[in-house]
């Protein structure tokens, strides 16, 4: 056998990932129309919802007759329980017959920055701590507090907090 008469097979190689997630009967098809399915689910239930809600309620699942909502809050929770049975019947009038049930579970945005007085205290953004040192009269006070404590512990730790104070060179 000659090896021009050898059938070629194409080479295989990687796919470019836009294949994989384009594919009608994909491996990742299933997952997308499902995706698609719970934006289309959001757009219907916030336009159920009044505006100081919208933002903090995220749908997180519909299975088997029941929708699962995200709060942002225990307090966006509990307006949203309030609202249940209209949003039920409301998203039932839409077409969401089968609807059974709605599930209420608190998870926060996990990206969510504490504030502090206006200032964004997200870690990724937080100021390097700077340790604090304390004033020669503050250290004084302490050393001499630890003079008369009895535990030998807490002496020590007392004593290793006075040492932390400022020499007078220092700003």
């Amino acid at each position: 056998m000659s090896r021009t008469s050898r059938r070629t097979r194409p080479e295989r190689g990687p796919r470019p990932l836009q294949h994989w997630l384009e594919a009608e009967n994909g491996p990742y098809a299933r997952l997308q129309a499902h995706c698609r399915r719970l934006q289309r689910l959001q757009a219907r239930v916030r336009a159920h919802l009044p505006a100081n809600l919208q933002d903090h309620c995220q749908v997180a699942d519909c299975r088997d007759g029941r929708l699962v909502l995200h709060a942002a809050s225990a307090a966006h929770a509990t307006l949203l329980r309030y609202r249940l049975p209209d949003l039920l019947q409301n998203l039932r009038r839409d077409g969401l017959v089968d609807l059974r049930a709605i599930e209420i579970k608190v998870r926060p945005p996990p990206s969510t920055p504490v504030t502090k007085g206006g200032e964004d205290t997200t870690p990724a953004r937080r100021a390097p701590v700077i340790p604090l040192r304390l004033t020669p009269e503050t250290a004084a006070l302490i050393a001499s507090l630890a003079a008369g404590v009895e535990q030998p512990e807490l002496r020590a730790s007392l004593l290793r907090l006075a040492r932390r104070a400022r020499s007078p060179g220092d700003t």
